[in-house]
């Protein structure tokens, strides 16, 4: 499933010619690089592949472990109020101890649906659903089909943008009962004052908090993206995990690139 997902995102990508003129489209609204959903959706038989390469590391009771993986998402718009989304890691490269592992992750499909925009006050609102498929191998599938839903709020007045997500997720471990938490984003954007505000940074808090302290997860991500053409999107981030069940250290780049299929 995984090298079937990568082949396919390279075929299209390919495909996508020619590309899509500025004047066509709104702004690149991506969900990545941090972990919150734009209140967006992607244009009507537009097709928008974010991937990138991660790299974590990640300590516990004295014990280390580094991680490699490539999250890669597809995003296809339909009527300009709706889209489909599936996505992987594609594979894990896991090093906990002195051992290397190599393994297939889980995958994700869901949908976004845009509920309104309002151009003269900046504000948009969408909602999103998604469930998560624990294909991936021992060392890093999550066990279970969870499932998690978000309302996506955001506001944005020239250089600068706020997206807040709230929402929650059911978990269904293999080896224990289900259980739920909530989940939260909140990030704050600002576009430099130079190269056509081209150059965007953010900071961001994200959670998904349970009952059980070893059960929920808070961190604090910072980064930024550059828009090197309309279609075209760089991107870094840093995250920092706020306490033992949060990953201590993740960084990323990444690449999003969107164009025409049936438009």
């Amino acid at each position: 499933m995984r090298n079937s997902l990568a082949l396919l995102a390279l075929n299209i990508a390919l495909l996508l010619v020619p590309r899509l003129a500025a004047a066509q489209l709104a702004p690149m609204a991506t969900d990545r690089p941090g972990n919150g959903n734009a209140a967006a959706v992607v244009a009507h038989g537009v097709l928008l592949i974010e991937t990138g390469a991660n790299f974590s590391h990640d300590s516990t009771a004295g014990s280390a472990a580094n991680q490699l993986a490539l999250p890669t998402a597809l995003r296809l718009g339909l009527g300009g109020v709706f889209e489909f989304r599936v996505g992987s890691e594609l594979f894990r490269v896991y090093q906990p101890a002195d051992s290397v592992v190599v393994s297939g992750t889980d995958f994700y499909a869901g949908f976004k649906v845009l509920i309104g925009r309002d151009k003269p006050s900046g504000i948009s609102m969408a909602v999103s659903v998604q469930g998560n498929f624990p294909v991936g191998g021992e060392a890093v599938t999550s066990d279970g089909y969870d499932i998690e839903a978000r309302v996506l709020l955001g506001w944005s007045r020239g250089p600068y943008s706020i997206l807040f997500n709230i929402g929650g997720e059911a978990v269904a471990p293999e080896d224990s009962d289900r259980f739920g938490r909530g989940v939260y984003d909140l990030l704050l954007a600002y576009a430099l004052p130079f190269w056509s505000q081209r150059l965007t940074v953010f900071v961001e808090a994200f959670g998904r908090p349970a009952p059980e302290l070893d059960r929920s997860v808070n961190q604090f991500d910072w980064g930024l993206l550059a828009g090197l053409t309309p279609d075209l999107q760089l991107d870094l981030f840093v995250q920092h995990g706020l306490h033992q069940a949060a990953t201590a250290l993740q960084i990323g780049l990444g690449l999003s690139y969107r164009g025409c299929l049936f438009c």
